[in-house]
């Protein structure tokens, strides 16, 4: 859970929120660090240098089921900077709320939601990883092959 606050849904919402999210646009993704609980995630790419990632997370206060929300929006994955703490995400409710009053999807409040960024620090030229990743494969082959031939002249 999140120290200032989050949102708080219905457990039997579940399939309701996830539909939800898709129809809006979230693409589930399996590649992302997940939060204990955690039983679905998903981006939506706002603009070039930012992307809205949900959580959907089950808990328990000891006598009832229910599922946390937690919103924030972050660099694209398709950038390394995605992991740089010089670019932190930064908790983002707005559009989440909007998109479960459009659906229709009940939900809570739960402490002190903070106030969506107004301005988010970003690179000015972002560095995508997949070139680099692409780039990389052949070197490593043709170092691993390098490699091989220099062990069989001893």
């Amino acid at each position: 859970m999140s120290q200032t606050g989050y949102l708080r849904a219905q457990a039997e919402d579940y399939e309701k929120l996830r539909d939800a999210f898709v129809s809006e646009g979230f693409d589930p993704n399996i590649f992302q660090v997940r939060k204990e609980g955690q039983i679905w995630g998903g981006t939506r790419i706002l603009d070039a240098n930012n992307e809205l990632h949900v959580r959907i997370i089950n808990a328990s206060d000891g006598r009832e089921y229910f599922l946390i929300l937690e919103s924030e929006i972050e660099p694209p994955r398709e950038y390394l900077e995605h992991l740089s703490p010089s670019f932190p995400s930064e908790p983002c409710y707005g559009p989440i709320k909007m998109i479960l009053q459009q659906h229709g999807i009940p939900y809570q409040v739960v402490g002190h939601l903070p106030e969506d960024p107004v301005v988010v620090m970003r690179p000015t030229q972002p560095t995508p990883w997949k070139p680099i990743f692409v780039a990389a494969i052949p070197l490593a082959f043709i170092g691993g092959l390098l490699w091989l031939g220099s062990r069989g002249k001893k």
